[in-house]
């Protein structure tokens, strides 16, 4: 959905996904191949560097986008994954 496109809603969907999940409170922390991205106590992604599996919280996360903005299953993963491969150059990861 957002890969390499500047659309508006692509725009808008972004300017939410960080101001909603990522800020100065988000910490990141490596344990053994996996990398965790936590919003105050909130596992909101983990990262599997063994495997390249990208996990996000369903509640916090799928359901948002379902719910808010009429977002399928699939049309959120491909959200994640584009933001995901863009922003953190994390590339082919499988959510």
């Amino acid at each position: 959905m957002c890969r390499g496109r500047t659309t508006r809603t692509s725009r808008f969907l972004l300017k939410f996904f960080y101001s909603t999940y990522i800020d100065s409170t988000t910490t990141i922390i490596i344990i053994i191949n996996n990398i965790f991205y936590k919003k105050g106590d909130d596992i909101l992604f983990r990262y599997d560097l063994k495997n390249n599996h990208f996990w996000y919280d369903f509640y916090k996360i799928r359901l948002v986008f379902s719910e808010k903005y009429g977002l399928n299953y699939e049309q959120t993963n491909d959200l994640i994954k584009g933001l995901v491969e863009e922003h953190l150059n994390l590339m082919g990861i499988i959510p």
